[in-house]
C-alpha cells in the first residue's frame, strides 16, 4: 500500500511578503512626508503671525504719535522725523527725500519710546526674541494751491530667522501721515 501525502499550502510566499512590505513602507513614507510639510506650514504661519503682531504694534505706536499732530513740526518734536532744510522752500512739484538724506531708521521699544537705530545693525531695543523691527521714513512735499502738503510714509519691516534654518524672512507694512501746512 502506497501512502500519499496530501500537501496543503498554507502561508505566504516570499514574493507576497515583499510586496506587502513595500506597500506598507510607501504608505508610511507618504504619511510622514505629509505630516512634516503640515508641521512646517504651521510653524511658518506662527512665525508670520508673530511678525505681523510686532509690525502692527509699531504702526499703532506711529498712529498714536501722529494722530495728534497738528503740524509737521509736531511730528518732528515727537522724535519720529527730522526736519529737512528744503521742505520750506516754495516747491512747485513733488520732492522726495530718501531716508539717508532725512533721518536714520528707528523703532519703538517695549515702553513705547522712540529708539534711533541703524537699519544695517539694529539697536538692541529694536529686537525681541528672534524678531527685529525697523521703521524707515520717506518724506514727500507737494505744493497744492499755494499750500505745502507734507507727508511721511513709514515702512515697517520685521525680520526674523526661520526656526530650523532657512532664509531670513521679512514682513513689511506701510503707514502714511499727511499734514498740510496752513
Amino acid at each position: 500500500m502506497r501512502v500519499t501525502k496530501k500537501r496543503s499550502q498554507r502561508g505566504d510566499t516570499i514574493i507576497e511578503v515583499l510586496i506587502a512590505m513595500s506597500v506598507l513602507s510607501l504608505v508610511l513614507v507618504t504619511g510622514y512626508s505629509i505630516s512634516t510639510r503640515s508641521l512646517n506650514g504651521i510653524r511658518v504661519s506662527q512665525e508670520r503671525g508673530e511678525a505681523l503682531k510686532i509690525a502692527e504694534s509699531q504702526v499703532e505706536m506711529l498712529h498714536a504719535l501722529s494722530a495728534r499732530a497738528e503740524s509737521f513740526e509736531a511730528l518732528e518734536n515727537r522724535g519720529i522725523i527730522v526736519q529737512n532744510n528744503g521742505l520750506d522752500t516754495g516747491l512747485d512739484n513733488k520732492k522726495t527725500f530718501s531716508p539717508q538724506e532725512a533721518a536714520d531708521a528707528f523703532c519703538f521699544n517695549s515702553a513705547g519710546l522712540v529708539v534711533k537705530t541703524n537699519a544695517a545693525s539694529p539697536a538692541g531695543d529694536c529686537t525681541s526674541d528672534r524678531y527685529t523691527a525697523i521703521i524707515r521714513p520717506e518724506y514727500v512735499a507737494v505744493t497744492h494751491s499755494g499750500v505745502i502738503i507734507r507727508s511721511v510714509s513709514y515702512q515697517v519691516d520685521v525680520g526674523w530667522d526661520r526656526a530650523g534654518g532657512g532664509e531670513r524672512q521679512v514682513l513689511s507694512l506701510a503707514y502714511k501721515v499727511t499734514v498740510p501746512d496752513l
